[in-house]
C-alpha cells in the first residue's frame, strides 16, 4: 500500500509542476496582452484601434480564466495529495496504538507476577536476567511508541490545518472565477 501511495504522490507531483509551468507559460502571454492594450490605449483613438483594445481584453480575460482554472486544477491537486497523506498518518497512529495497546498488555501479564516467582520459573540466572531486560525493552519500546503517536498526531493537525487552508484557496480561487467570466461576457458584449 505504502509503495501505491507513494506512486500517486509522485504522479500528484509531477502533475502540480506541470500545472505551474502552464501558469508561467500563461501569466507571460497575458502579460503581453496587458503590454499590447496599454500600447494600443496610448494611440489615437480610431474605430479600428478600439476593437483591437476590445479584442486583445477578451483575449486576455480568456487567458485570465485559464490561468484560474490552472490554479484550481493545481490546488486541487494539491488537495489530494494532503487526504492522501492525512489518510496515511491516520493509519500508522492506528498502528502505533495498536502496538501500545500490545505493549501495555506484556507488561500488565507481567506485572502480576512477582520477581521472586519469575527468579524461580527460571533455569538459571541468566534466565532471569534475560527476562528482567526483556521487561526493560517492553518498557522502552512503550516509551518511543508513545513519542511517535504524539509525533504523528501533531503532523496529523498541520496536515489538516493545511487542508483546510487549500480547500479555501480554491473557494477564492473558484468565486475569483466566476467574477473573471463575468468580466469575459461584459468585454464581449461590448464588442
Amino acid at each position: 500500500y505504502h509503495v501505491f501511495a507513494a506512486d500517486i504522490v509522485q504522479e500528484m507531483n509531477e502533475k502540480i509542476e506541470k500545472n505551474k509551468d502552464e501558469i508561467d507559460t500563461l501569466s507571460k502571454k497575458l502579460q503581453i496582452y496587458q503590454n499590447k492594450i496599454k500600447e494600443a490605449r496610448k494611440e489615437v483613438k480610431t474605430l479600428k484601434n478600439e476593437l483591437t483594445i476590445l479584442e486583445d481584453e477578451i483575449e486576455k480575460n480568456s487567458i485570465d480564466i485559464e490561468i484560474t482554472e490552472k490554479q484550481i486544477q493545481k490546488t486541487n491537486l494539491e488537495i489530494q495529495k494532503i487526504v492522501l497523506a492525512i489518510d496515511e498518518s491516520e493509519k500508522k497512529i492506528e498502528l502505533q496504538k495498536k502496538y501500545l495497546t500490545d505493549f501495555i498488555r506484556i507488561m500488565y501479564e507481567n506485572d502480576q507476577v512477582s520477581y521472586l516467582e519469575i527468579f524461580f520459573m527460571n533455569k538459571s540466572f541468566s534466565q532471569f536476567f534475560d527476562h528482567y531486560e526483556y521487561l526493560e525493552n517492553i518498557q522502552q519500546k512503550i516509551q518511543s511508541t508513545v513519542k511517535e503517536i504524539k509525533s504523528l498526531k501533531s503532523n496529523l493537525e498541520i496536515q489538516k490545518s493545511t487542508l483546510n487552508e487549500k480547500k479555501k484557496r480554491e473557494l477564492e480561487l473558484k468565486e475569483e472565477l466566476g467574477v473573471k467570466r463575468g468580466e469575459l461576457v461584459s468585454t464581449s458584449n461590448q464588442k
